[in-house]
């Protein structure tokens, strides 16, 4: 049987579009996961970067202890091998006893950061990881992160072709799923963003109507053009 190869490597995610953490930008081209899994682990990536970067709140162990069997961390975080590496090699977590843990509780199910971070460390370490964690988090949102490494096999018996996508052998209806499910995860991840920016406009309206006295409605669209209002029943009955 005579089988035609032909290698491509494709990236979207060029040095400009770098994040500046290599471990981030490994979290972004990882092909097994999807948008929104990225998307999770990024967003509570930052905010424990967020906890650590509060001088007040980083004093309080709480904020700098992950319970390992935590379910929602495990899903978002502690699954991905790019979120461990970040937390452990980069701000400097490890696995160790908390003493806000009760005497019923592994001590050592815990990632523990041991001590707060000095201004330099917040400065030089955790600043930059969670401005590259904004940029990442940018880059999902407008769908510019697709890197794949396809190679092509066409076979002369007619099989299915087969692309191989990472460590992943994807079909092109598999492929086509796949590629459907980010897109509705990145649409879901819009259409949110877009309801609350409608309803923090609809609250600073209502709080102008509510607190400005000068505030007078203004005529609609139909109304400026008629050069008179529309009767609506209370105004014809009371």
């Amino acid at each position: 049987m005579t089988l035609r190869l032909s290698s491509t490597s494709t990236s979207s995610t060029s040095a400009s579009s770098s994040t500046g953490n290599p471990t981030v930008d490994r979290l972004l081209q990882d092909t097994t996961l999807s948008i929104q899994q990225k998307t999770d682990c990024l967003k509570t990536l930052n905010v424990i970067l967020k906890n650590l970067m509060d001088p007040q709140k980083s004093l309080d162990e709480k904020y700098r202890t992950l319970k390992l069997d935590n379910a929602k961390l495990q899903e978002k975080i502690f699954r991905v091998t790019h979120a461990m590496e970040l937390l452990e090699q980069t701000c400097g977590f490890s696995s160790g006893s908390s003493s806000t843990t009760t005497t019923n509780e592994n001590n050592n199910n815990v990632l523990l950061l041991a001590s707060p971070p000095s201004d330099f460390t917040r400065q030089s370490i955790l600043a930059p990881v969670q401005q590259a964690i904004a940029a990442g988090l940018a880059q999902l949102l407008n769908g510019s992160t697709t890197t794949t490494t396809t190679t092509t096999i066409t076979a002369t018996n007619k099989k299915p072709r087969m692309e191989v996508m990472g460590e992943e052998k994807l079909s092109e209806k598999q492929k086509a799923r796949r590629l459907l499910e980010e897109k509705e995860a990145l649409e879901k991840i819009k259409a949110k963003e877009e309801r609350q920016r409608n309803l923090r406009l609809l609250k600073e309206d209502k709080l102008t109507r509510e607190t400005d006295p000068n505030w007078k409605p203004g005529l609609s669209a139909a109304c400026a053009k008629s050069g008179s209002s529309i009767s609506t029943f209370r105004d014809k009955y009371g």
